[in-house]
């Protein structure tokens, strides 16, 4: 960086006022910049939020998907090896009944994949928030501070559930945390 344009040496008159008067002349302008800056990372901030929170209503309507697709495969796989012995005993006699045969397992085999597909996305979407459960409960019982969102907690470590953190603040007061809202984790 260079001089700013603002900035004369005659402003600074005496040797011993001339750095501060320099770092004054340039402050205006790293502040500008600054806070240009801050505007830009705090709109992506609350991007990032919205994406997280769609993320976590995607996230519940996999799960929701995820069980119906269980429960329902139990039946369906019953389905299919009922179809599979009657078939065997009427494959000579339809050729119709080999290609029902067929298309159900194709459809077995898609949900199967698809279910498979499922679990391994969900395991990518909960692979976050599974960590950070994890290094907060190696915390319970110690002071740690916590970066959110919303801004900083710093407390004692009470509760780690499924999907937030109970921590106790010095002055006394509980906070639920929910661990989607967790930047940062610095134990103290």
């Amino acid at each position: 960086m260079g001089i700013s344009p603002n900035f004369t040496e005659t402003s600074c008159l005496h040797e011993a006022d001339y750095i501060p008067c320099y770092i004054s002349n340039m402050r205006g302008e790293h502040v500008e910049a600054l806070e240009t800056t801050v505007r830009s990372l705090d709109e992506r901030l609350n991007a990032l939020a919205n994406l997280v929170n769609e993320l976590m209503v995607n996230v519940s309507l996999i799960r929701e998907q995820v069980e119906e697709v269980t429960l329902n495969l139990g039946g369906l796989i019953n389905q299919v090896n009922y179809v599979n012995t009657a078939v065997s005993e009427l494959q000579s006699q339809s050729v119709q009944s080999t290609t029902a045969i067929d298309a159900l397992t194709g459809q077995l085999l898609s949900v199967t994949t698809t279910l498979a597909d499922v679990q391994a996305e969900l395991s990518l979407l909960t692979a976050p928030i599974e960590a950070v459960r994890e290094q907060l409960t190696a915390l319970i019982g110690t002071t740690a501070t916590i970066d959110t969102d919303a801004g900083t907690i710093t407390g004692e470590i009470v509760t780690v559930g499924t999907d937030f953190v109970q921590v106790q603040e010095p002055s006394g007061a509980v906070v639920l945390i929910p661990l989607s809202n967790i930047n940062l984790v610095d134990a103290a």
